[in-house]
């Protein structure tokens, strides 16, 4: 139970890091978005490892920490163009097959199998998550094949659809450093890895990074400060139980972005997305009682 609790905690977050995100990526280049946001998450999460004490490092955490954090580069440059795309409305229904990529990855990664129930339960949250990508895109969802349809023309789809596949791979060797570690010490070396390749690739593009820093500390650490709570309550979920469920609960996030949609952005027709939310929902009771 405790491992849902935790996987719910994270999708809160994460909902709430992804708005402040879409907010400050009007005003920021997004490589000094990822560095600033990556570091002062860095020093929040390796403050609080110190104060728990280092964890000893398995064999394993060097070598995955590196393959993932560069996955994760990668995954995050290709996110933050998709969110720059006019039409990136078409792409965000994407990333709702991560829990379904992550059902066969992990059985070939971690040979981590849910039970047939729990299977179902993932399968609906899936569901649900596209379906209430397209309500809060296309108001009325006329064509549910439309995202895939824009895979053919559209630059953003496509970005999404990479980002959902990295992602079902990439977080299964996110389980394995955390194994390795500990979920507090983990996040800290994730956030500073990406935090350092993102400072580089800003410096060479020739950016302001002084000033972007100057400019928006106090959004960097608030975003840094959330996307911290969010990765370390994760990683406390992976050392309890298996990836795809952890993830499937953790993609509840979108339900939390409706809301921040009507609360913050003031965005109407809430109630055409019930049924989306409902299938969530009653996949993730489910995924808890399988």
């Amino acid at each position: 139970m405790l491992w849902f609790v935790l996987s719910l905690v994270a999708a809160f977050f994460d909902a709430t890091y992804f708005t402040l995100i879409k907010s400050y990526l009007e005003r920021v280049d997004f490589y000094v978005l990822g560095a600033g946001v990556s570091l002062f998450s860095f020093f929040f999460t390796i403050i609080a490892s110190a104060v728990k004490g280092m964890p000893v490092l398995g064999s394993r955490f060097y070598p995955y920490l590196a393959l993932t954090s560069a996955m994760e580069v990668v995954a995050m440059i290709l996110y933050f163009k998709g969110l720059k795309s006019h039409d990136i409305s078409l792409s965000m229904p994407m990333l709702s097959f991560t829990p379904l990529f992550l059902l066969f990855t992990s059985f070939l990664i971690l040979r981590e199998m849910p039970t047939p129930a729990g299977a179902f339960g993932i399968l609906l949250i899936v569901m649900g998550s596209y379906v209430l990508g397209l309500k809060e895109v296309e108001g009325d969802g006329e064509d549910p094949l439309l995202p895939f349809k824009a895979l053919l023309r559209n630059r953003g789809t496509r970005y999404m659809l990479i980002v959902a596949l990295f992602w079902g791979v990439e977080t299964n060797f996110v389980k394995i450093v955390v194994l390795n570690s500990d979920p507090l010490f983990a996040a800290a070396s994730f956030s500073l890895l990406i935090g350092a390749a993102f400072l580089v690739i800003s410096i060479v593009r020739g950016e302001d990074v002084k000033a972007g820093f100057a400019e928006n500390m106090g959004r960097f650490a608030l975003a840094g400060a959330v996307i911290s709570l969010s990765a370390v309550a994760v990683n406390q979920a992976f050392t309890m139980e298996i990836v795809p469920y952890v993830i499937s609960i953790k993609r509840l996030n979108i339900l939390f972005s409706v809301l921040y949609g009507a609360l913050v952005f003031h965005e109407i027709n809430i109630r055409d997305r019930f049924t989306g939310a409902l299938i969530m929902t009653a996949g993730s009771m489910i995924v808890l009682l399988s």
